[in-house]
């Protein structure tokens, strides 16, 4: 199994109190040649700074095309969730991990999200 990791482009700013909705696109590390390698089964997205502040939820691929910072990214290629619990003055790092369906050899894909709350 082929694991990689790669930061996403951008930090996103938050204030305390926000809840937010993210989606992070894989198409750039999915394999398009011969057969279309797409997300399966169980996706992950954890707080690698372990804060305990957040909860984060409905963490799954996207089921239907969806723009994704400014990108249309097909069915099955990113991963959406839910996330509350901003406290002021944290910067948070986001894990979030896509497993693919490729054959024989299955990929786990860690992207890294880092969201800032302001003070």
């Amino acid at each position: 199994m082929a694991i990689q990791s790669t930061a996403a482009p951008q930090r996103k700013r938050v204030h305390v109190g926000d809840e937010k909705n993210y989606g992070v696109s894989f198409a750039k590390e999915l394999d398009t040649g011969g057969t279309d390698e797409l997300l399966t089964g169980t996706q992950f997205v954890v707080d690698d700074g372990a804060t305990g502040d957040l909860t984060i939820s409905r963490v799954a691929f996207n089921a239907a095309a969806k723009v994704i910072e400014g990108v249309n990214v097909a069915i099955a290629k990113g991963v959406l969730f839910h996330v509350v619990g901003f406290q002021a003055g944290v910067t948070y790092t986001l894990l979030v991990t896509g497993v693919s369906d490729a054959s024989p050899d299955p990929q786990t894909i860690v992207r890294e999200l880092t969201i800032i709350t302001d003070a």
